[in-house]
């Protein structure tokens, strides 16, 4: 290619004749002038018309859409990397069997975990929580996946007052930034969250799949809520969740929560107004 920018490549076909002195003779018969053409490196298209990269006029905007294409594939890469770790944790904790061997807490928490995110088998996954919520009380150090995963149980049955959910949340953070802290120390690197790859294996499985969508939807609102502090994305999964079921309690009940909480939203709206809302945009749309 004559140059490159981002994905895209120039390259030119030369014309005929090939010399600018014999085109000059103007000789009889034919000729062509030299054609430039443009391939996306990533999909192998090509394109007689000209990428709006090749339209910047000088050298700052060259290199600041150099630095974006660098930017978005190293987000890419990561994006990628934790899928794959989300994909290898879901398949350890489906296949793991609690009953015929002595698993160890980590396989505890995670298998826990899919009781409750995946299968929504809450009376089962509340027995798990209470040998769980057990060991890392007897421990007597708090662990942040544990607490994380039981403030959304409690919220999602509203089996638990508020206050309470948030007091474990607030003892969640407190540990997560211990832990931050301590690995800031060594050479290691920490996620922006622990919780990352759970959410990735168990919240967002849950809503790619069909099966009781509006019980994933419902545990997602709420990791998006409570763990990663993603209120507008959190209202957005609460919406779909109610698409499914605009009747549940419980559904309407945290949805509220999240809008009218000052420690959230602290909006002046309701979760049934908000639904309607958006059911008329969606009318409107069509």
């Amino acid at each position: 290619p004559r140059r490159e920018i981002g994905i895209f490549a120039e390259y030119t076909i030369g014309g005929f004749p090939r010399s600018w002195e014999e085109r000059s003779l103007k000789l009889g018969g034919d000729y062509f002038r030299d054609a430039v053409f443009y391939a996306n490196t990533i999909t192998m298209r090509a394109t007689w018309t000209q990428p709006s990269g090749f339209q910047f006029r000088n050298h700052d905007e060259y290199y600041a859409l150099r630095v974006q294409t660098f930017w978005r594939a190293r987000v890419a890469k990561r994006k990628i990397r934790l899928f794959t770790k989300a994909k290898l944790l879901l398949e350890r904790a489906h296949t793991s069997d609690l009953e015929l061997t002595r698993p160890s807490i980590t396989t505890l928490c995670n298998q826990t975990l899919h009781v409750h995110a995946v299968l929504h088998q809450y009376g089962r996954a509340r027995d798990l929580y209470g040998k769980i919520m057990g060991y890392m009380n007897d421990r007597g150090v708090d662990n942040p996946f544990v607490l994380y995963s039981y403030a959304i149980f409690e919220a999602v049955t509203n089996e638990e007052d508020w206050q309470e959910i948030k007091h474990y949340v607030r003892r969640a953070k407190c540990a997560e930034e211990r832990s931050r802290k301590r690995a800031s120390m060594s050479s290691s690197a920490p996620p922006k969250s622990q919780y990352e790859i759970a959410t990735a294996a168990f919240y967002l499985q849950a809503v790619c799949n069909e099966d009781r969508p509006d019980e994933s939807w419902h545990n997602y609102a709420l990791c998006q809520m409570l763990v990663h502090s993603d209120l507008e994305g959190a209202k957005e999964s609460f919406l779909c969740a109610m698409d499914h079921a605009p009747r549940d309690k419980r559904i309407v009940s945290n949805f509220n929560v999240l809008l009218r909480d000052e420690e959230y939203l602290n909006m002046n709206t309701s979760a049934n107004e908000e639904y309607l809302k958006e059911r008329n945009r969606n009318a409107e749309r069509r």
